[in-house]
């Protein structure tokens, strides 16, 4: 991503995705579906209650998965 002059925020959790989320704009969201603490499919779905709070058009949201369970 650096090598296209995007800026990456990383976030180690599904919580901490949200609060960044919440304390900046992004243009894309590349969530991991397996994070801890709070998973990338609750994390996505807050962000989405916070923009529906906030109106204007959804961000992108990407989810991601390592495939490492049998489930994914």
């Amino acid at each position: 991503l650096e090598s296209l002059s995007i800026e990456p925020v990383v976030a180690r959790n599904g919580m901490e995705a949200v609060a960044q989320f919440e304390s900046q704009p992004f243009d894309i969201v590349l969530m991991d579906c397996r994070m801890p603490v709070m998973d990338g499919f609750t994390a996505a779905a807050t962000i989405r209650q916070i923009e529906a709070q906030r109106g204007g058009p959804p961000v992108p949201i990407i989810a991601l998965t390592a495939d490492a369970l049998a489930q994914d």
